[in-house]
């Protein structure tokens, strides 16, 4: 693969290729059609995930060797969609990414197409419209031999187990077969009913279209696929499913997304005018982080989405009035930078100077000279556009859904990951103007339904408020950069000596360690060195590695129906299977381990022989136990020695090692990030909250926020505290805040309320605060904070959960950060008495 896949999609595809392995396996000698669901959240690179899956198959990867796999060059590939430009542009960018595939094996299938079977070591792509009655493709005639449906059925019956059908958006075109059978229900049933059709030749005779009998539907919603697949194709289903919350943390997706509606539709130019100066917002800010990151330009664009036409008419929106209003607000835009995608339209003239081209839906993407596209709903679907930042609708509430499946194809990031420092940048924004905020609540649920509740966070612009770092803060932000925070597993960890090969070359990469990766090498072919000297006398082991050479033939000899003989036979194992399971061990180790060891062993003599000895000790548990402690220990020694280091590069180089140590399998100590630009929530009652870190833009103290009162009253009490320079509302869930580590139904992230900044004789520290009731994970987080005092003890101020025992007096502090108290909460206490107990009798009053 030319494109290098993010750690959930190479899970995935692994487990896509075993399953399908299974699913020919049934095929072929079971004569049961299979259903495969592959389910991800819109943003995923579903369609990447999938080419490295036809790679795999027709001539061997990287993925296929790690699922221990060889290719299969007599396989085919039919990918179905419902739209040609859907078809199309999943063709190209399987292309771009698979540089294994040649050109010719990815064939878009014409009215032309004429064979009698599809070829094998290809993938088609094929859309339903060209499936209609009368189509070219489904008529038999003196210029054609065989329909496109016999030629389908033909690939199956020749070569069973060998064509996969992949259906993009698998829950779309299924339709009612009660009623009538659509065309994508005709490749899951087959042609059904009392007038089956398409009816295809065979044997002399002519027969219904048989159904496909292996099948994946990938899509963002699969229980519908799944549904039919079941109640009406009775086919076992075998599902690969990808968490949102997996592509949320990978950086591919948009970390929010912000709504704007206004009362009653009372002022869609007036919105408008708030969207084009958005996305000028974001140019400016694009231009900055791209020059200070030294990165290619990103050029936003805005989509503004208009009404349907009655007869003649373009569009029953203003469309003159449109253009006037984006040429007033925005003057640096020309003519030549607004496109449109009204089907069928040709250039349009309103008499403002300007012509507006139609361009397709795929080329906006790769045209930075675009920066407006003027639409109906041609971009639902078929349509993937990373820089479009905002859009602007002028639909109606009926049209909800569609604009949720719109905005699901824009949450994409421009960089294909995260920007470090900057909420504004990770968000997207969606200017609804006849959407009053109760509509706007059933768009979000739209939206959830396709992204996912740990997706892209989906929120109300009068929800929020941009904050930055306060004038005279840059002390205090410095300061946050480099406290303590822990990370809990992610949802699919990636594995310890993959991160520790990752960061080295990170640090080789940006200059801050000469031959960091071939140290940690060394040091991890240093254990099977050890491992292999302490084993090189036992006779047993040496059986091992020789068995793993060979391979048994057993045999059974029947005569009347009786067995008479059984013999088992050993052979020599072909060097193309060898190959094939020290590829699959080499990928689980690590392929660069996997090399050193075979150029250390390599014998001219014997050339398997240290293959057979890298897959004698990568199965041996206690090897693969120390390999992985081994690199847990050097990631260590990395965070402890070049913290400062990776602290001082620029932020976008930075948080690539962030990324890297918050993919762990255990609870990880990382680093902060905090953003210089945060969106907080702007609650009712929220009040003027001084000393905050963030504040509004452009002011030296505002910055509105809504307390509770037990958080309230501990504030209160720390601004009268000597030393007291600042605070921090600490949010909970946001990749900037600070969190802990605690185990309550699992490992959790805990997130104390409040962090103070304190002037002391030692510089400034920070103070960690925690309010919390008597609530049922009480003991869990009590312990979790403990531990993390304990732990962080020399790089972080005071450590305290705070509660009231009385509705007469302050708050009581149970100070964690005392060694004492920490042993007491971590040995003593089991249950919520005890807690009540212990703050009873060691906690302590504030004087302020």
């Amino acid at each position: 693969m030319r494109l290098k896949l993010r750690e959930y999609q190479e899970v995935a595809v692994v487990k896509l290729l075993k399953i399908l392995q299974q699913a020919q396996y049934g095929s072929r000698s079971l004569a049961l059609a299979q259903g495969v669901q592959f389910s991800a959240p819109t943003g995923a690179g579903k369609t990447v995930m999938l080419g490295a899956i036809i790679e795999a198959l027709l001539v061997g990867n990287e993925y296929s060797a790690a699922a221990g796999l060889l290719p299969s060059p007599d396989m085919t590939f039919l990918w179905l969609s419902d739209l040609p430009e859907l078809n199309r542009q999943s063709l190209v960018r399987i292309q771009d990414a698979a540089n294994g595939l040649s050109l010719d094996q990815l064939v878009e299938i014409d009215q032309s197409f004429d064979r009698s079977e599809l070829e094998t070591g290809r993938a088609y792509f094929l859309n339903y419209q060209k499936l209609r009655a009368g189509s070219l493709l489904t008529r038999n005639g003196d210029d054609r031999s065989s329909t496109i449906w016999e030629t389908i059925a033909a690939t199956q019956a020749t070569r069973p187990g060998k064509l996969i059908a992949i259906i993009d958006e698998a829950h779309r075109g299924l339709g009612n077969a009660r009623i009538s059978q659509t065309i994508a229900s005709r490749f899951v049933l087959g042609a059904q009913g009392d007038s089956p059709e398409p009816l295809i030749r065979r044997g002399g005779a002519l027969v219904p279209f048989p159904p496909l009998e292996i099948v994946l539907g990938m899509s963002a919603t699969p229980a519908r696929f799944q549904s039919y697949l079941t109640n009406k194709g009775g086919r076992a289903i075998m599902p690969v499913d990808i968490h949102p919350a997996e592509v949320r943390g990978s950086g591919l997706i948009k970390d929010q997304l912000i709504l704007h509606g206004c009362r009653d539709g009372e002022a869609p130019w007036s919105l408008l005018g708030r969207a084009i100066a958005c996305v000028q917002d974001f140019e400016r800010d694009w231009r900055r982080y791209t020059l200070e990151n030294s990165l290619e330009p990103v050029q936003p664009a805005i989509l503004i989405q208009v009404e349907d036409g009655a007869g003649r008419e373009t569009s029953a929106t203003d469309l003159p009035l449109l253009i006037e209003t984006l040429r007033d607000a925005w003057p640096d835009l020309t003519g030549a930078e607004v496109i449109h995608c009204f089907h069928g339209t040709g250039d349009l003239n309103f008499g403002t100077g300007w012509s507006i081209p139609y361009r397709e839906p795929s080329s906006i993407s790769g045209d930075p000279g675009i920066r407006v596209v003027l639409f109906k709903t041609a971009l639902n679907t078929g349509w993937d556009c990373p820089r479009a930042e905002v859009l602007m609708s002028f639909r109606s509430m009926r049209d909800r859904t569609a604009i949720a499946q719109l905005v699901g194809r824009m949450v994409r990031t421009p960089l294909g990951r995260s920007v470090p420092g900057d909420a504004v940048l990770n968000s997207t924004h969606l200017f609804l103007p006849f959407f009053e905020r109760g509509n706007l609540e059933e768009v979000r649920a739209d939206l959830l339904a396709d992204l996912g509740e740990a997706g892209t966070a989906i929120e109300s612009a009068a929800d929020l408020q941009e904050l930055v770092v306060r004038p005279g803060g840059e002390t205090l932000f410095d300061v946050l950069k480099v406290a303590p925070t822990e990370v809990v597993p992610a949802t699919r960890p990636t594995p310890v000596i993959r991160r520790l090969l990752r960061t080295t070359r990170l640090l080789e990469q940006y200059g801050l360690v000469e031959r960091a990766t071939a140290g940690a090498v060394d040091a991890l072919v240093q254990v099977l060195r050890a491992a292999f000297a302490a084993r090189a006398a036992d006779q047993d082991f040496a059986d091992r590695i020789q068995r793993r050479g060979e391979y048994v033939v057993s045999s059974v000899t029947v005569q009347d129906g009786l067995i008479i003989a059984e013999t088992d036979a050993t052979g020599e194992l072909a060097q193309s299977d060898v190959e094939t399971s020290y590829q699959a061990s080499a990928a689980l180790v690590a392929e660069e381990v996997a090399n050193r060891w075979l150029r250390e062993r390599y014998d001219p003599d014997v050339p398997v022989q240290a293959k057979l000895e890298f897959l004698e000790l990568a199965g041996i548990p206690a090897v693969l136990a120390k390999l992985q402690q081994v690199a847990s220990e050097q990631i260590a020694d990395i965070e402890a020695t070049y913290r400062p280091q990776i602290l001082a590069l620029p932020p976008a180089q930075a948080d690539q090692f962030a990324v890297l140590q918050r993919s762990g399998r255990s609870v990880q100590l990382a680093l902060m990030m905090p953003e210089r630009r945060v969106l907080f929530p702007l609650e009712p009652h929220a009040v003027q909250q001084d000393g905050h870190l963030f504040v509004e833009p452009g002011t030296e103290d505002s910055c509105r926020l809504r307390l509770n009162g037990w958080e309230q009253e501990t504030l209160d009490e720390e601004r009268r505290r000597p030393g007291f320079l600042g605070f921090l509302r600490n949010l909970d869930r946001k990749r900037w805040a600070l969190s802990y580590a605690y185990s309550y139904d699992g490992v959790k992230a805990g997130y104390p309320d409040l962090l103070v900044f304190r002037g002391s004789d030692a510089g400034i520290e920070i103070d960690i605060l925690e309010p919390h009731l008597d609530a049922g994970d009480s003991v869990a987080k009590a312990k979790g904070l403990a531990r993390f005092a304990r732990d962080h003890r020399t790089r972080i101020g005071r450590v305290e959960m705070l509660r009231k025992l009385d509705t007469k007096g302050g708050m009581v502090r149970l100070t964690l950060h005392d060694a004492g108290i920490a042993t007491a909460v971590l040995d003593d206490i089991t249950s919520s008495e005890d807690l009540v107990q212990l703050f009873k009798a060691r906690g302590t009053r504030s004087q302020y």
